[in-house]
């Protein structure tokens, strides 16, 4: 854990964040997040807060990732039961903007092949820059299952407004020392995507996406 943060508040938060989700009736598994105010900092022009941060436990309890394949690495994502889209179905969404903007929100992660992804309409590229979704490549020589695996325990620094920004560490379904570890590494990420700059840090949350925040420092 990073010397400014105490691992014994980051205990109590996590154990409060779980506590307040075993009282609720939901129909899905709740996300955590790392919630970071900073003072005098806007993470939207600070190009240091777009490197992707890999988890040591995935921190999503349900993980939808799509193929943009071709044929081969179609039959294979149909094969292990993964969602695929082949280049004429892509041409055919970048033509419907409704279907266009719904698309990136269905899915939590991309695999693309490098023939295809170079043939995506700017149309599309766009929406899924926009939603911080650009697809991860695949080759043939590498494993589909492997890849999906990696890109499970990848999660990324999101702004959320000036000087807010929030990172994945994990779901409600998780143990708490599996929290406490992804928490660690986003909180060491952060200190070195601060560059020494920890003084611009107001404090750091904890919260579960229908729960209380609490205030970890």
């Amino acid at each position: 854990m990073d010397i400014h943060v105490q691992p014994r508040a980051v205990e109590q938060g996590i154990r409060a964040v779980l506590k307040e989700a075993m009282f609720k009736q939901l129909l899905f598994v709740e996300t955590v997040k790392l919630h970071i105010t900073l003072y005098s900092f806007n993470p939207r022009e600070d190009k240091g807060f777009g490197g992707a941060i890999r988890l040591k436990h995935a921190p999503k309890f349900s993980f939808q990732v799509c193929v943009l394949g071709d044929e081969e690495h179609c039959e294979e994502a149909k094969a292990i039961g993964l969602s695929c889209r082949t280049k004429e179905s892509i041409l055919r969404m970048s033509k419907n903007k409704k279907r266009l903007r719904m698309f990136p929100k269905k899915y939590d992660a991309f695999l693309a092949s490098p023939s295809l992804y170079e043939e995506i309409p700017a149309e599309v590229q766009k929406y899924l820059a926009a939603s911080r979704r650009e697809p991860v490549l695949i080759t043939h020589e590498e494993s589909m299952q492997a890849k999906v695996e990696e890109v499970k325990h990848v999660v990324f620094f999101t702004p959320i407004e000036r000087s807010v920004i929030t990172a994945t560490v994990g779901n409600v379904k998780m143990t708490r020392e599996k929290l406490l570890e992804n928490v660690c590494t986003v909180v060491e990420s952060l200190d070195a995507h601060l560059n020494g700059k920890w003084a611009n840090v107001q404090n750091l949350h904890i919260k579960s996406c229908k729960g209380n925040a609490c205030q970890i420092y």
